[in-house]
């Protein structure tokens, strides 16, 4: 096994010549197959004494996935060779510690969470060949290989049989449990489903909710956030009846969802019993229903983007009874009118189901209890508990938080997009919605993960939808509304006592007639958290409420007192949360990344090797450049522009795959492969402002 942190980047800088794949659609039988190494690199590792490829000696493949994850093997030899090593087996530890935590990290921020005995060192300079770089490079393989000591510790802990190198994800792992615990794929116990009904389960399938509501202007806010919203809703509507059946079947109700519909209320839906009942996947013409749509909102943005919004449609449309209800709630009891339902009915048990232990000390038994309400109730015991060692309690907790979310969840929406090479395509059988279903030919196909079963996802992040809608409606109920919502988190407008405030375009009218909208009391969000905890399906092992009040909405240094929070919204998923501290200044308590977390930080021009670290949310040009939109949306001056304002947003990426490299192929050429661009190299690309022309050409030097 060849073991590294980042493993393709060093294997490429090991390799003599690299080259695109150039893989074949059909094997010597003549036979037709899905090629894995499309758009991948193949490295030549060995020479003849002539200087000529020694062909008798694999090249190695290296397949970029995602910036933790890669698949790599040896490619077969011509039959005269004596030797073949097979495929061979290539751990990144990076990918391993990855699919552990959920996190991607650096070899030194992974030392640190694992307690690796040997810890990364720092240089002051890379780049030079120097007495003090050769230390710290042999100094690194030290810290690599204590590192996979404590990880493979960890791993061992584990009862699945996945082989180290093919656990490429947390998924990988909540994968390797369900087999564990004698669980089969959904797919082979639903033979008599039609493909058709599976198409339109898969047509009701939408991510999170995730919007903006109130857009650059400053309001008071309470953050709060749902307790493991994935695996809460996973055991509220019994999805394990699913994974534990013997068989899957197909029932028709149309008349039992119309009037388990007509009887839905928000009062209703604080009954746990409720919600199991919601499990039908129904055909609807959509007249001003709100219902999450995917569709084009920008004219000059032909990408489609979801939506939850009121939604008109001449063409019926299918969504589960989650999203239905949710729309009851939304537009005042109205009940979208059903044409036609079905449900998916488990019957049985599995014969296979058998208990196991969770990392060796956490007893799962799939015949008797809910899985993921075992896990969380067990993680959240843990974390309170001060007989067992700190790194110990982290571990456990830390791991038990992992397998609830991607076993609660993504193991049921996973699909493998296949590119097949060149210009080839291939046909694949659409079924969806309520049209006959066609065939198509498509460059990617889609291959279903082990435990894929659309309905099921479609279920899930249906009821996470539903459970938002419901504490949206408990906002407006109270005369209130919300910033902004982020799949598992509602920030809802609030202060202390409450009371009108400006904003334009809102509802209420001010003392001068100036529109405004209602900001709730703390007494208000409170009574809102107490009245959603009775669907709280945990035992008092879990003493956090199923809305948590976060810990931002209070001092720092003092948890038992409340402040004042603030939030600026400009889209989905990017605000800000604030407290307006004294002489004007503002103390970030939370910020969204997204869209500026991809850009290099200016003040330091040096690309980053292995990630970023987190200066913390009130540091960093991030925070600066957050504080300079805060100042802006108050009316206040902006304060003075730091010298790296001016500077190019600059945007780093990797060389991961031949694709990346063409553009400057032609200017490297001439050179030795030991000075060109090589496979997985860090590359920069700088913005071009919209107003400026772009550059006809630009120097090498701006793009390495």
């Amino acid at each position: 096994m060849v073991v590294g942190y980042n493993l393709p980047f060093d294997l490429a800088r090991l390799a003599i010549r690299a080259s695109g794949t150039r893989p074949r659609l059909y094997n010597k039988r003549g036979e037709r197959r899905r090629p894995q190494y499309v758009d991948a690199w193949s490295l030549t590792l060995w020479l003849r004494s002539n200087g000529q490829e020694d062909r008798f000696r694999p090249r190695l493949r290296i397949k970029h996935i995602d910036r933790n994850r890669s698949l790599m093997a040896f490619s077969p030899v011509p039959k005269e060779a004596k030797v073949y090593p097979g495929p061979g087996s290539f751990l990144d530890l990076k990918t391993l510690v990855f699919a552990l935590t959920d996190q991607g990290m650096s070899l030194a921020r992974a030392g640190e969470v694992f307690e690796a005995p040997v810890r990364k060192s720092g240089l002051e300079e890379y780049g030079t060949v120097t007495p003090e770089s050769l230390t710290y490079g042999r100094h690194d393989v030290r810290a690599t290989a204590s590192l996979l000591e404590v990880v493979r510790h960890e791993l061992d802990r584990h009862p699945i049989e996945t082989a180290p190198a093919q656990v490429k994800s947390p998924a990988a792992l909540a994968k390797g449990y369900l087999s564990a615990m004698g669980v089969t794929a959904p797919l082979t116990r639903a033979k008599t489903i039609p493909p058709r009904r599976l198409g339109q389960g898969a047509s009701a399938y939408f991510g999170g909710r995730a919007e903006c509501r109130i857009r650059k202007v400053v309001v008071p806010v309470v953050t709060t956030d749902f307790t493991s919203m994935y695996p809460t809703v996973n055991i509220l509507t019994r999805l394990q009846e699913y994974l534990t059946a013997e068989r899957l079947s197909i029932r028709r109700c149309t008349s039992v969802a119309r009037s388990t519909l007509a009887g839905i209320t928000s009062g209703g839906l604080l009954s746990p019993d409720t919600w199991p009942d919601l499990r039908f996947i129904a055909e609807v013409v959509p007249d001003g229903d709100i219902l999450p749509v995917r569709t084009t909102y920008d004219r000059q943005n032909p990408i489609p983007t979801i939506g939850v919004n009121p939604v008109y449609s001449r063409r019926p449309l299918w969504y589960t009874g989650f999203d239905l209800a949710a729309s009851m709630l939304l537009n005042h009891g109205v009940p979208p009118k059903i044409r036609q339902a079905f449900r998916i009915v488990p019957s049985g048990q599995l014969g296979s189901l058998r208990p196991t232990q969770f990392r060796g000390e956490v007893s799962i038994d799939p015949r008797g209890q809910d899985i993921f309400q075992t896990v969380i109730e067990r993680r959240h015991a843990v974390r309170h508990d001060a007989t067992r060692p700190a790194a110990q309690r982290e571990a456990l907790q830390r791991g038990l938080k992992v397998y609830a979310n991607s076993g609660s969840y993504g193991v049921m929406a996973e699909f493998t997009s296949m590119r097949l090479p060149g210009d080839a395509v291939e046909q694949v059988r659409v079924e969806h919605g309520s049209a006959p279903g066609f065939d198509a030919r498509v460059r990617a196909p889609e291959i279903p993960g082990p435990f894929c079963f659309p309905p099921v996802a479609a279920f899930i992040t249906g009821a996470a939808r539903l459970i938002l809608a419901l504490a949206e409606r408990m906002v407006e109920d109270l005369g209130g509304t919300y910033l902004a919502m982020d799949t598992d988190s509602i920030h809802i407008v609030a202060s202390e006592d409450g009371g009108w405030i400006p904003c334009p375009g809102g509802p209420h009218l001010g003392p001068k007639g100036d529109p405004g909208i209602r900001a709730l009391s703390w007494a208000n969000v409170n009574s809102i958290v107490t009245k959603l905890d009775r669907l709280k399906p945990y035992g008092p092992q879990v003493t956090s409420p199923l809305l948590k009040i976060e810990n931002e909405n209070y001092a720092a240094d003092d948890r038992r007192k409340r402040v004042q929070l603030y939030g600026l919204g400009l889209a989905a998923k990017r605000y800000v949360l604030f407290e307006r501290a004294g002489k004007g200044r503002v103390v970030i308590r939370k910020r969204s990344d997204f869209g500026l977390g991809a850009y290099l930080d200016p003040t330091d021009p040096r690309p980053r090797a292995e990630g970023p670290d987190d200066p913390g949310p009130n540091d960093g040009w991030v925070a600066e450049a957050w504080r300079r939109l805060i100042h802006r949306a108050l009316g206040r001056p902006e304060p003075r522009a730091a010298a790296w304002w001016s500077r190019p947003a600059v945007i780093q990426f990797t060389a991961s795959s031949p694709d990346r490299l063409k553009p400057y192929l032609r200017l490297e050429r001439p050179k030795p492969y030991v000075d060109r661009l090589k496979p997985f190299n860090f590359m920069l690309a700088a913005d071009v402002r919209p107003d400026t022309a772009r550059p006809e050409s630009v120097s090498t030097d701006c793009a390495i």
